[in-house]
């Protein structure tokens, strides 16, 4: 999952992005029902991302890792 993170963190690092743009996006939840696949393994975690929007992808990874690590 560390990985996975680091990976969306890296693309926004490495793609300049429109301050102006994204300003509507800064401190908004991810949207209801924006991440609904059923997945088994980290290869079909990484397979469904690449049909999440960036903006949210470090949402998705972090909640399914906060699952994943549930007691």
């Amino acid at each position: 999952m560390e990985r996975l993170e680091l990976s969306v963190v890296g693309c926004w690092e490495l793609h300049p992005r429109d301050e102006e743009a994204e300003a509507p996006f800064v401190d908004m939840a991810v949207p209801s029902g924006h991440f609904d696949r059923v997945v088994a393994s980290l290869s079909e975690l990484e397979a469904a991302l690449d049909d999440v929007d960036p903006r949210w992808k470090l949402d998705v990874v972090t909640a399914v890792d906060d699952l994943a690590t549930m007691d």
